[in-house]
């Protein structure tokens, strides 16, 4: 019951299920639209992935004092009977009265054990930092224990410092004595893999795949299927560090549908949602390598799983990510016919819901790629069913019905364009594409106005992008930069013609 209380509070076990990566912590788009499901922390889940190790009891601080001799009796009873104080009120939840009494026996004798147990209360209090402080003062004092190198091991490798992790937990298996050790041994596969994910390193993938692998030999599917089942969703993780190698495709898709068979959406949401995150981006990489239509509706089917585990009021940056990577899949279904827009009308529409949820810390850039795929697929979408040209020149009917709509999906399509070549300006290849995308939108528009001046207008500021463009192309793509030049001629003869 102890150790259950103290897996609850402790929070930091559940940041390793992040893989180390950090939204908006500069990695850039792809890492943000490849970021993981969040940790749900069910009741049943937190029975599976080792947590951190509790508070040492007060018969491992009685043989610190009888090692160092500290203190004479009556010293020793108020520090004992303090550190008994601290030790009940943690798990009694009372953080700040635990802090506190663990900090003032390591101030009567300085122990591994008062300097560890203030480590845990630091950090279920709230005070990370604290907490790291205390656990290096506690290797500091006792360099045999593996307790303090464990859970401070915990809390660096996920986001932190994954090397410094790693070394910790490698100190904490070599100290530790089972059960601690097979735990500590877990997470080190972990940490292993979280290193290779930052560095990019084949190498620190290999090493986390063989801890994995002997990890899984030593826990039989039959005789611990949840544990085994958690296993193989980290060893798939792994093997997407070696994609697109086709053998680790095959072994990482065999782990995920074995997981899956233990994981279920309502006892085990996480785990659930994360084996079909992989899934689907392993269907999505199959989708890129062949082009084949039942590998991109698996990887859509996959990510569909996801979102009702994640109500956007709750998630708003996940389900940001989740709608974009949804969008450019959508993006690539085929139309039925010639006149089917339903690919590009749910691209807008997974595009515009990734806006709306996008943060407003969001860094400008992420915010300028979505605005940059919605405003070319709503200009795509403007300009898809384009019915023969009208003698009247869109004046009433059938044609005139056909400007009016496209003209406003035009402008709104030119609206998020501008606003992405504004927060381009200092990338100057996206904006490049962006300026090129405005040039196309507003030569587009087919409302003419009076004496044609509406026409003019547009014309010149399609001359106006596209010159950028070119501009910005003649250093990047000398033939693109040539095609603009050759857009931007056709439309200096309509423009001195009208």
């Amino acid at each position: 019951m102890r150790y259950h209380v103290f897996l609850v509070v402790f929070l930091l076990f559940l940041a390793q299920e992040g893989g180390g990566r950090i939204l908006f912590a500069g990695e850039g788009e792809e890492a943000f639209r490849r970021s993981p499901p969040p940790y749900l922390a069910a009741a049943q889940e937190r029975k599976i992935s080792p947590g951190p190790l509790p508070p040492l009891p007060l018969s491992r601080l009685k043989r610190e004092f009888d090692r160092k001799d500290g203190g004479d009796p009556r010293t020793r009873t108020a520090a004992f009977d303090r550190f008994e104080e601290g030790y009940l009120a943690f798990f009694g939840r009372s953080f700040d009265r635990a802090l506190s009494a663990f900090r003032e026996v390591g101030e009567i004798l300085p122990t591994y054990t008062a300097a560890f147990d203030e480590g845990c209360a630091a950090l279920a209090a709230g005070d990370r930092k604290g907490a790291k402080d205390a656990w290096k003062r506690a290797i500091s004092l006792d360099p045999h224990g593996g307790e303090a190198r464990y859970n401070l091991g915990l809390l660096l490798y996920p986001t932190e410092d994954p090397l410094e992790g790693t070394t910790l937990l490698k100190g904490a298996v070599e100290r530790l004595k089972e059960p601690a050790r097979g735990d500590a041994a877990f997470h080190l596969a972990v940490a292993l893999s979280v290193a290779a994910r930052q560095t990019g390193s084949p190498q620190r993938a290999r090493s986390a795949l063989d801890a994995f692998r002997t990890l899984l030999a030593a826990t039989p599917e039959e005789k611990a299927p949840l544990r085994h089942a958690l296993l193989r969703l980290h060893e798939a993780a792994a093997l997407s560090l070696l994609f697109p190698k086709a053998s680790a495709l095959e072994r990482a898709e065999e782990d995920l549908r074995i997981a899956l068979g233990h994981f279920s959406a309502e006892a085990h949401p996480s785990y659930f949602a994360r084996c079909h995150d992989q899934l689907g981006e392993i269907e999505t990489l199959r989708f890129q390598q062949t082009g084949r239509g039942e590998h991109l509706e698996a990887a859509i089917e996959h990510f569909r799983r996801i979102e009702p585990l994640y109500p956007a009021e709750r998630f708003p940056r996940f389900r940001a990510a989740l709608a974009w990577r949804l969008g450019d899949l959508l993006l690539h279904r085929p139309p039925a016919d010639g006149g089917d827009t339903s690919p590009l009308t749910d691209a807008l529409g997974a595009y515009e819901t990734a806006l709306s949820l996008l943060p407003e810390d969001a860094p400008p850039r992420l915010r300028a790629h979505l605005l940059f795929a919605r405003g070319s697929v709503e200009s795509a979408l403007a300009t898809k069913p384009a019915p023969p040209p009208s003698p009247s020149r869109g004046c009433g009917g059938d044609d005139g019905a056909y400007v009016r709509r496209r003209t406003r999906r035009l402008t709104s399509a030119i609206e998020a364009l501008e606003s992405a070549a504004r927060l381009f300006e200092d990338d100057p290849v996206h904006l490049a594409w962006t300026c090129r995308t405005l040039g196309a939108a507003y030569a587009a528009i087919l409302d003419r106005g009076l004496f044609d001046r509406t026409r003019k207008r547009n014309l010149e500021a399609a001359l106006t992008w596209y010159r950028k463009a070119r501009d910005l192309f003649e250093g990047i793509d000398p033939e693109v930069s040539r095609r603009i030049a050759e857009e931007i001629a056709r439309i200096e003869a309509e423009r001195r013609s009208l």
